[in-house]
């Protein structure tokens, strides 16, 4: 990303007052880099993530392997949409989960 920056690669967004896109305010490459060096040259302070990060972090895994998760299915007979609704209700589960958000009883 940093190398994207230097070569001035940016983003723009909908600004929906305007209705048009407009290019993205981001942080210079130099302070960029600058912050990535130190993050990763400092010692590890020995900090946990807390649970909510921690929560983040396995959902950011799970999506990471939606694609396994969905041939995975399919390769057991499962037709491709049941599949993908099978991943969706996964991870609704997880953020369930996460929140701490008792199931919902089913109604007869």
């Amino acid at each position: 990303m940093i190398d994207k920056m230097k070569d001035g690669v940016a983003g723009k967004v909908m600004d929906d007052e305007l209705d048009e896109y407009v290019n993205v305010d981001a942080t210079d490459y130099y302070t960029a880099e600058a912050e990535l060096t130190a993050l990763f040259d400092n010692d590890d302070d020995g900090r946990q993530v807390d649970d909510d990060n921690a929560a983040i972090l396995a959902l950011m895994e799970f999506e990471r392997g939606r694609k396994a998760f969905i041939k995975n299915l399919v390769a057991e007979g499962m037709e491709m949409a049941d599949a993908k609704l099978a991943y969706d209700a996964a991870k609704a589960d997880m953020v369930r989960v996460s929140l701490g958000i008792p199931e919902t009883e089913e109604e007869e």
